[in-house]
C-alpha cells in the first residue's frame, strides 16, 4: 500500500493548525491514477482565504494546482499511460489518486513544470477575459496584479486589446506589470487613470475594466472613475 504525505489544517481558519499529515491510500480502482508529484502551487488567494478564516471554519487538505508523474494505472484507463507528465488538480502530496474521468491534461514536452502548475489560474484569468468581450482594440484596464491579475492583463493582450492599462498599489507587482508587457501600470488615482488613457484614439470604444483583485473598495474605485458606457467585469 502506497503511503503519502500531505499538508492539512486540523481546524480551518487557524493556521497554528497547519500539518504534514501522513495516511495510507486506497488500492487503486480501475478507473484511476497514481501519480508522483513533481511540484504543487499554493494559491496565495483561495488558500490564504482559508487559513485566515475568511472561509468559514472547514477542516481539511489544501492544495489544487499540481505537476505529477503516473506511476501506476487502473486497468480501465486509457487516456494515460505509464510515465505521463500531467498537470491534475490535486492537493499538496507527494502522491496521490486520480480519476481519468476528472480535469487532468497531459504537460506538453517543452514546457516546464513550474509553468505547467499555473494551469488552474490561467484558466481563472483566460475566463475573465472571454467574459469581457474585449474585441480588437479597446482599452482594457486590469484591476489587481497578483498571480491571476498579472496573468489576465497577458491575455487580455492576446485576446486583442488595445492599450493595456495595470492597476495595484504596490510598486513591486506594478512593475512587473511593466516587464510583461502592460502598456501603462499605476496606482489606483484617477488622475493617473485619466492621463494613461490620454492617448487612446478619441473614436476607442470606452474602456474594459477587469476586477481582478476580489476587493470591494477596488469595484468601488472602478465605478468611480469608469468613463461612461466602460464594461465593467
Amino acid at each position: 500500500m502506497q503511503v503519502r504525505k500531505l499538508f492539512a489544517a486540523v481546524e480551518g481558519g487557524k493556521l497554528a493548525t497547519l500539518q504534514l499529515r501522513q495516511e495510507d491510500l486506497p488500492p487503486l480502482g480501475e478507473n484511476h491514477l497514481l501519480l508522483k508529484t513533481k511540484v504543487s502551487m499554493p494559491s496565495v488567494g483561495t488558500e490564504l482565504a482559508w487559513l485566515s478564516g475568511k472561509m468559514g471554519d472547514r477542516a481539511g487538505s489544501l492544495g489544487y494546482s499540481n505537476v505529477g508523474v503516473v506511476r501506476e494505472v487502473g486497468k480501465n484507463v486509457a487516456k494515460f499511460k505509464l510515465g505521463d507528465r500531467l498537470y491534475c488538480f490535486a492537493n499538496h502530496t507527494d502522491y496521490y489518486h486520480h480519476g481519468e474521468e476528472v480535469i487532468c491534461f497531459h504537460v506538453p514536452d517543452d514546457m516546464a513544470d513550474n509553468q505547467a502548475v499555473f494551469t488552474a489560474l490561467g484558466m481563472v484569468a483566460m475566463y475573465a477575459v472571454e467574459r469581457s468581450a474585449i474585441g480588437i482594440g479597446r482599452p482594457v484596464v486590469v484591476v489587481g496584479q497578483g498571480s491571476v491579475g498579472q496573468l489576465t492583463q497577458q491575455f487580455a493582450r492576446l485576446g486583442g486589446a488595445g492599450k493595456v492599462i495595470a492597476v495595484d498599489i504596490d510598486e513591486k507587482r506594478l512593475d512587473l506589470s511593466r516587464k510583461l508587457g502592460a502598456d501603462a501600470a499605476i496606482q489606483p488615482d484617477k488622475a493617473a487613470l485619466d492621463a494613461a488613457l490620454a492617448d487612446v484614439p478619441p473614436d476607442s470604444p470606452a474602456p474594459v475594466f477587469i476586477e481582478i483583485s476580489g476587493f470591494s473598495e477596488a469595484v468601488k474605485w472602478i465605478l468611480d472613475v469608469a468613463p461612461l458606457r466602460s464594461r465593467v467585469v
